[in-house]
């Protein structure tokens, strides 16, 4: 992670996260989840495209090497962050 990043923290579990990185030039986003490792849980998205990510979590960190440039939808469900464990184990952790 560089210094150019952003830290969203949602007020509910997420279900799915679609983000779409509006940077008009060749900045590249990447994308981390707060479950597992940095470098397990971090995803690229170029300038001008957008990923979907059905994922449960409670917060998403963007980083870029400018200012981070985005739109992020994200679909929650009910349960409120407070009640997010941190996920291990296979696939995750290891």
């Amino acid at each position: 992670l560089n210094d150019n990043r952003e830290i969203l923290t949602f007020p509910y579990v997420t279900k799915e996260i679609v983000v779409l990185n509006t940077d008009a030039g060749s900045d590249d986003l990447y994308v981390y989840f707060h479950t597992g490792s940095a470098d397990s849980n971090k995803f690229l998205i170029t300038a001008g495209e957008q990923a979907t990510f059905p994922v449960k979590s409670k917060q998403i960190i963007l980083s870029a090497s400018t200012t981070p440039s985005y739109t992020l939808y994200a679909s929650l469900t009910a349960i409120t962050s407070s009640y997010m464990y941190n996920l291990t184990g296979s696939g995750v952790t290891e």
